[in-house]
């Protein structure tokens, strides 16, 4: 029987059908990987298309050879569950499967202290992000078959910084299944992955682990 789950942050709910999910390595893409070049003309996310995008609310400049290391821009945009859903733990992230995960592998990175700004940010847990990431995409690669993917930073706007009602995260969304009819008129997502397999698949697939990440 299909079972109801909600995500008691954003009150959504989330039918997760066990009667037609697939193991999670079924899921996998299989495809060969693209060499992409280091700058493309149409692609406004590239350093020198800056103006192909939305104003910037934060950079990190780099030490030379280009613009910017980081470049933030604006996203229309809520904490840490039980063990049996966390796949990755260091000392400042977390990165987890909910209770009521929308999609398959929707993999969401928390900081473990309370940050309404991605502009919060110290260096040292900027460092502890960027290998928590490198492992947690590696994983996604490796054990799925290199799929699509949404990445994105949830951070409430700049103005809001320090504010109790918001936590910033980041949101790793594998492209691995199709949105149909029942999503697109009810409004709510069917998971055909229980989210308790897809911990442990992705707890299971080696990667070579950044430093720090457990």
């Amino acid at each position: 029987m299909p079972e109801l789950r909600q995500n008691y942050f954003t009150k959504e709910w989330v039918t997760i059908a066990t009667e037609r999910a697939k193991r999670p390595e079924e899921l996998a893409t299989h495809r060969p990987a693209k060499i992409v070049p280091p700058f493309i003309e149409t692609c406004p996310f590239c350093a020198g298309n800056e103006s192909k995008t939305p104003p910037e609310v934060m950079r990190v400049p780099t030490n030379g050879g280009g613009p910017w290391r980081v470049h933030v821009l604006p996203k229309p945009a809520g904490g840490i569950e039980d063990q049996q859903r966390v796949v990755l733990l260091t000392d400042h992230f977390v990165a987890l499967e909910l209770y009521a995960s929308p999609t398959p592998f929707c993999t969401p990175i928390y900081p473990r202290r309370h940050m309404a700004s991605f502009g919060d940010i110290s260096n040292v847990e900027m460092a502890d992000l960027a290998r928590v990431l490198k492992s947690v995409l590696a994983k996604i690669y490796h054990g799925l078959g290199n799929p699509d993917f949404n990445f994105t930073i949830r951070s409430a706007p700049a103005e809001y910084v320090g504010v109790k009602h918001f936590h910033w995260y980041v949101s790793i969304i594998p492209r691995l299944t199709r949105v149909a009819g029942f999503e697109l008129g009810s409004g709510m997502f069917i998971n055909t992955v229980l989210p308790e397999a897809a911990v442990e698949f992705l707890r299971n697939v080696k990667v070579e682990m950044a430093a720090g990440a457990n």
